[in-house]
């Protein structure tokens, strides 16, 4: 699950093989084929938050016999793939109702920095012997900073502002909760509604884990 659940998301085998490395006896050369300043920052991002996902993993992996309990109370934090892709946190507020977020950068949404909290309404659709399957559903706010570039004309001056946006997003999402591991993991859909400052429908997502405690 673990394997299918990174190689299926990895920035790196979506983005294809923009570099290309060949070995020699003095050693490596790294040579960029065609990848503009843009792109290779935007790839940059993409790395560093693949390494984190990876590394999260591979600790749960290892924490893994440490504790054990049932995702149905206390705090999860952990991090998510998506729009906004970063750190990403729930907690049980009642026996089928959590309080849930994340904060991080649109990586796959766009270039921006978003943050959200949701309020969930949880059930469960199944269990067996070390898992149980839920559904759930929910609302709450959501805020985004964009970055625009303007073109000027004739003189070819080009200007940089932020724009603030705030909305609101109704996520429907899947949890796989491990109940031998304190681990869940996490698949969502969820539809918006900017309505401060550019007001428009969106649509966002991710896919993530969480160690809890």
């Amino acid at each position: 699950m673990v394997s299918a659940f990174v190689g299926g998301f990895s920035p790196v085998a979506q983005a294809g093989a923009p570099w290309m490395t060949r070995i020699s006896a003095g050693g490596c050369r790294v040579g960029q084929t065609g990848m503009d300043a843009a792109l290779l920052v935007s790839m940059k991002h993409s790395n560093t938050i693949f390494r984190l996902l990876l590394g999260f993993v591979l600790a749960v992996l290892c924490m893994a016999p440490l504790s054990a309990s049932a995702q149905d109370s206390g705090f999860g934090l952990g991090v998510v793939f998506g729009d906004p892709t970063g750190v990403a946190f729930k907690a049980y507020v009642g026996p089928t109702t959590a309080i849930d977020g994340a904060v991080g950068l649109g990586v796959l949404g766009g270039d921006h920095v978003a943050a959200y909290i949701d309020f969930l309404w949880e059930s469960r659709l199944t269990s067996w012997s070390g898992a149980n399957l839920a559904w759930y559903i929910g609302i709450g706010p959501k805020v985004g900073r964009f970055s625009h570039h303007s073109h000027h004309g004739k003189h070819d001056d080009h200007s940089d502002h932020d724009q603030l946006n705030v909305g609101a997003r109704a996520p429907l999402g899947l949890t796989f909760q491990l109940t031998r591991v304190p681990v869940d993991i996490f698949v969502e859909a969820a539809a918006g509604l900017w309505i401060v400052d550019n007001a428009r429908f969106d649509l966002d997502g991710g896919l993530g884990a969480r160690f809890w405690f």
